[in-house]
């Protein structure tokens, strides 16, 4: 869930850049990452987890904006229920691969974004 906040912080050459190459279909820099966990996961401990990186590293709760004079990361405060999904199926390749294709097509809405498949 969102909260108030409202900083923003100023982009990188490299996130322009890269902002311009998902927008023109051109190459994706996304990291997707996979893990099979050999024991259950402790959902909330793995939230709070999210949470206190997200705290200390604000960027990956950002979303990239663009004006006519400016780009800029605008903080929206995400929290890990926006940025985590559990996802319980009997097709992890189909539902791993469809969760990819969503993030391409969300343009740096949620820069993080978290799949857990059981």
């Amino acid at each position: 869930m969102q909260n108030s906040q409202s900083l923003s912080y100023q982009v990188e050459a490299w996130d322009i850049l890269q902002h311009l190459f998902k927008v023109k279909n051109i190459n994706d820099h996304t990291l997707h990452f996979v893990a099979t966990l050999t024991e259950k996961l402790d959902l909330d401990r793995f939230k709070q987890a999210v949470n206190f990186s997200a705290n200390a590293f604000p960027l990956i709760r950002s979303s990239f904006n663009e004006t006519k004079s400016r780009a800029y990361w605008e903080d929206k405060g995400y929290t890990a229920d926006d940025m985590v999904k559990l996802l319980e199926t009997s097709n992890m390749d189909k539902d791993v691969n469809e969760f990819i294709l969503i993030a391409e097509q969300i343009v740096f809405t949620i820069y993080v974004r978290i799949l857990l498949v059981i």
